[in-house]
């Protein structure tokens, strides 16, 4: 019985000296965009519609945010506007996301946001009124101007990879 766990132990402090991994899956890169001009007063966000996404009480909307800052994003709060097909804000919604690695520096993503949307909803604007960075070095950015848009209008030019 020593005997074979001597030879489990030995086996297990060998996996983990030599380290025991699949092959993983190779990651899919991201489509290159084009990055929008850096939106004015200091933001260090942008939020760009690119669809709607879902059914129900399931619909939200995949909008691409863009990291101008040489420091990853852990957290965002913001005000989601529902528009229908004439540009009308038929509703709101304040709307936060966080992750340890929600956003890298100088990176973008596209994440699903929206709760609450309605069904006649044919676009979502954010509107950024904090975020919060990665480590404690650099301070959060609030907006100052508070209602203002913070987003870039028309439909995103996506190249193929």
């Amino acid at each position: 019985m020593i005997r074979l766990m001597g030879i489990a132990l030995a086996a297990a402090c060998l996996t983990l000296a030599t380290g025991c991994k699949k092959d993983a899956p190779a990651k899919a890169e991201k489509p290159k965009v084009d990055w929008p001009a850096a939106p004015g007063g200091g933001a260090p966000v942008l939020a760009q519609f690119v669809k709607m996404i879902g059914e129900g009480d399931r619909r939200g909307a995949d909008m691409r945010i863009f990291n101008y800052r040489d420091v990853g994003i852990v957290h965002i709060q913001m005000t989601l506007n529902y528009l229908d097909k004439d540009g009308k804000q038929i509703g709101d919604f304040p709307f936060a996301t966080a992750s340890p690695r929600l956003i890298g520096p100088k990176d973008y993503e596209v994440l699903q946001l929206g709760a609450f949307v309605p069904e006649e909803t044919t676009r979502v604007e954010a509107i950024i009124n904090r975020v919060e960075f990665k480590g404690d070095t650099t301070p959060a950015w609030d907006n100052p101007s508070k209602p203002s848009r913070i987003q870039i209008m028309g439909t995103p030019t996506v190249e193929s990879p």
